[in-house]
């Protein structure tokens, strides 16, 4: 029995399936198609002898993305498998590209108090409802970067978190997706935990730097390890311009702490968010 014998709920009939021959998002493993001739979807490949090498996890994250439902997180449509059993699975469409995109890109007139606070607010609703629902399941959800966020359409829509679990099912050639210091943890790097909800705040603070400013951090080191030593060793972090909003500041400075404990948790964030949010409309 193949691995989607026991999901034949939500497998999709090849024959139903249209894909587009050129890789998106500058990742050769995903691919844009159609399904059912009407409904855009985002097609990421897995080979054969990756989906044989994690056959579990593989099953239990299929059955994972099958049961999340929410607003602010890329909605699972199914999966199929080609002529040569590679794995294909099939996520909602986000047409306006993900937030790396839309902050490089030069047509986008994107403000901190026009979008970044939303975009802010829509992570931490994503990221709560995720592990609540994931790790209960034993899935740890995500990485998270500007990269595995999205939007629907353009900026001025919700933003969606996707890329659900990839890490874990990545193969060698995908690592390097997951594996970028930039947004992880000085714990994770160090190997001192797999993840855990600071981590994951802490990838969310490296995100907040890139939603006020616009830039990917750590933009002035070169090599993957110097910057991988300076995270751990030196505690080197992003900078905030000094105009950035006092509450803001201590926001970021708080995620990204070098002690996982005084980290706030999403739900805190989210409070925080609503509260500057509610403020600002006053």
């Amino acid at each position: 029995m193949t691995i989607l014998g026991a999901f034949a709920c939500v497998q999709l009939p090849l024959d139903a399936v249209v894909f587009h021959a050129s890789p998106l998002y500058e990742r050769k493993n995903v691919f844009r198609g159609v399904y059912n001739s009407s409904t855009n979807i985002a097609l990421r490949r897995f080979p054969k002898h990756s989906v044989d090498a994690k056959r579990d996890v593989f099953v239990q994250h299929i059955s994972l993305l099958s049961r999340l439902q929410h607003d602010n997180v890329v909605s699972f449509v199914g999966c199929c498998m080609d002529a040569h059993d590679n794995l294909y699975i099939a996520m909602e469409w986000m047409d306006g590209g993900s937030l790396r995109s839309v902050l490089t890109s030069p047509s986008v007139h994107w403000t901190w108090a026009s979008h970044g606070l939303a975009a802010a607010r829509s992570v931490c609703v994503a990221m709560q409802y995720l592990r609540s629902h994931a790790i209960n399941d034993g899935v740890y959800p995500h990485t998270l970067t500007s990269a595995t966020v999205f939007f629907p359409r353009d900026a001025n829509a919700m933003c969606k978190v996707g890329d659900i679990g990839l890490a874990a099912l990545a193969s060698e050639e995908m690592l390097p997706l997951c594996t970028v210091p930039t947004w992880l943890a000085p714990e994770v790097l160090r190997g001192d935990c797999v993840q855990s909800e600071a981590a994951d705040v802490y990838s969310f603070g490296m995100l907040l730097y890139e939603l006020f400013t616009q830039k990917r951090p750590f933009t002035n080191y070169r090599s993957r390890m110097q910057l991988l030593i300076s995270i751990v060793y030196d505690g080197a972090r992003p900078t905030l311009p000094e105009a950035a909003p006092q509450r803001i500041l201590e926001i970021y400075h708080a995620c990204v702490d070098a002690q996982p404990a005084l980290r706030p948790t999403f739900r805190h964030l989210l409070g925080a968010f609503s509260c500057i949010r509610d403020d600002a409309v006053a």
